[in-house]
């Protein structure tokens, strides 16, 4: 994992300019910005610990320290996967081989409430800049707005009727064919409205503590923007960002270049949009992978199966 990393970290064109822009703003700027930032790194990730662990304790004994370096080691697994799917294959590592579809199962529900949030607070986000900085037409906006409000809505109606949908999800045939291997899909049917609503509360709260360390990088970069227009682009970003279907550690120019774009409309220069944005993937996802790669070594791998028999 170092390798993959050396190397795409050392093929960035412009990463001599973040390393000097970082230790100028270092000697130049408050470090309480930064240091706010990564004392919020372990309690994002606790959060995501708090979506999973209490529902994977109903199967098995599971330490909240345990489900901690699961995570993490998630997080090892899904920096070299498209959208993170990697995070169940790591998580599925560290529970029984009778539980480990029930990881995964949980794990999706966990990240389907994440996006839920993401799209929420993206069309808000997205619709606020179009209006106030994008020469576009109020009736796309108003349209934009109503097909964005409809489908979140029918999200969060399948979200907290989830065991609703098990039973046409039975008849579509594909999965028929996968029945031996997601018999724990009947274990939607069992969660409860406490159980969903204790994932979307530790959901809001992971991204809001995501969001506001983005925040506190821009101040730390120099990038004067009041809190409520940053979560606005904040929002708008990470709602593009997930329409982006690479590895967290490929396409780090892709997903700066949308930075760049929302905050040239603050006033923004190209390399202090890209180190903000850098610096949040290196505290939460780079320190976070190289954790849990150390916690990946002490898991045999050869003795997985996915197999509940």
């Amino acid at each position: 994992m170092a390798g993959l990393l050396w190397w795409e970290l050392h093929n960035k064109d412009n990463l001599t300019e973040l390393w000097s822009v970082f230790k100028t703003r270092l000697a130049e700027s408050s470090p309480g910005w930064l240091v706010l930032t990564l004392v919020f790194m372990p309690a994002n990730w606790f959060c995501e610990v708090m979506k999973w662990q209490p529902s994977m304790q109903q199967y098995e004994p599971i330490s909240k320290a345990h489900a901690f370096r699961a995570v993490l080691a998630g997080v090892s697994v899904s920096l070299f996967t498209p959208n993170r799917v990697g995070e169940f294959g790591g998580r599925m590592l560290f529970v029984a081989a009778q539980n480990r579809w029930k990881s995964i199962i949980i794990n999706f529900v966990g990240n389907l409430c994440q996006f839920m949030i993401l799209l929420t607070a993206g069309i808000v986000g997205t619709a606020w800049l179009m209006y106030r900085f994008l020469s576009i037409e109020i009736y796309f906006i108003y349209a934009f707005l109503t097909v964005g409000i409809i489908g979140v809505v029918l999200m969060y109606g399948l979200y907290f009727h989830i065991r609703l949908a098990l039973p046409i999800a039975r008849r579509i045939p594909l999965l028929q064919k996968l029945k031996p291997y997601v018999r724990d899909f009947s274990i939607l049917e069992q969660m409860e409205q406490q159980t969903l609503q204790r994932i979307l509360g530790w959901t809001i709260v992971r991204y809001s503590l995501y969001s506001t360390q983005y925040w506190l990088l821009l101040r730390f970069f120099g990038i004067e923007v009041d809190f409520w227009n940053a979560m606005a682009g904040i929002s708008a970003i990470f709602l593009l960002q997930s329409s982006i279907p690479l590895p967290p550690v490929a396409g780090l120019v892709a997903r700066g270049n949308l930075a760049i774009f929302v905050w040239h409309y603050f006033g923004a220069n190209e390399i202090s949009s890209l180190a903000a944005t850098f610096t949040l993937w290196l505290i939460n996802l780079i320190l976070a992978a190289l954790m849990g790669a150390f916690f990946l070594l002490k898991v045999d791998i050869s003795k997985i199966k996915l197999s509940n028999e």
